[in-house]
């Protein structure tokens, strides 16, 4: 007898609970005054939240906090994001450098010495590459006949001011220039890298950005931020200078973005 109660006590409570969420949510949709819709919405999810503490897998009452919540991110102007798992990329201490265009994703890590490049599924919620996909670009990978470099960082670039196509673009520390281009495949399905030597490569870069098919590199030694201008899709001639006058010392600086 005493858990026929018990059993009946908790519909109870749930029902009431369902009940007096549904309740709050009627009245935050017909109120026209943000503010106690707000309080309508806030004492819908503590209501909810009480019904799933009892029964945590129903779906009304997930269903119910699920509502409130996205109609309170409304009010806030709130878009809440998914975290989505990279695949293992080591143990690597580096900070890593990321990069992302349309549905790719590329992660430079300059201690390992290597660039992965990872694909989003069509949901946008995992990816498609295997745990044993190799990295796009290595250290001291063959590439038109040099060898990669130790990479420092990468930046995506698009056609303009001379440049036809949009890419990848991945410093070296001597000046080298990997450059990926997914439009096209290299021989046997293998992804199309070709790699340049910078006109007047940089002394000390730092970081690097690029704006319509140009490429900028932030120098601290020079205390300069040089600008290479496109050759085609490589950039052979000396760059110009960011700053017409010098700027305060760049000493300290660890990334740009234009």
């Amino acid at each position: 007898v005493m858990g026929v109660y018990a059993t009946f006590g908790e519909e109870a409570r749930y029902q009431g609970l369902v009940e007096q969420a549904q309740a709050e949510i009627a009245a935050a949709q017909t109120d026209d005054a943000p503010e106690s819709a707000r309080s309508h919405w806030e004492a819908a999810i503590q209501y909810a939240r009480l019904a799933t503490d009892l029964r945590p897998d129903d779906p009304v009452a997930v269903a119910l906090q699920a509502q409130a919540q996205a109609a309170l991110d409304t009010l806030d102007n709130v878009t809440r994001l998914a975290l989505i798992p990279l695949r293992d990329l080591g143990e690597s201490a580096a900070s890593r450098r990321l990069v992302t265009h349309g549905n790719m994703i590329f992660v430079l890590d300059s201690s390992a010495g290597r660039v992965w490049r990872l694909t989003l599924n069509v949901a946008g919620d995992g990816l498609l590459e295997m745990d044993d996909t190799p990295p796009l670009v290595s250290v001291e990978q063959n590439i038109d006949g040099g060898t990669v470099g130790q990479m420092l960082d990468f930046a995506w670039v698009e056609a303009g001011n001379g440049r036809q196509t949009s890419g990848l673009l991945i410093l070296e520390e001597d000046g080298g220039l990997t450059t990926y281009d997914p439009q096209w495949e290299g021989d046997r399905g293998l992804p199309h890298l070709s790699r340049s030597i910078l006109g007047t490569p940089p002394g000390s870069p730092i970081a690097v950005d690029t704006y319509q098919g140009r490429f900028y590199v932030l120098d601290t030694a020079a205390n300069q931020i040089y600008r290479y201008i496109p050759q085609g899709e490589t950039y052979p001639n000396p760059p110009e200078n960011y700053f017409t006058l010098p700027p305060r010392s760049l000493a300290g600086a660890r990334d740009m973005a234009i």
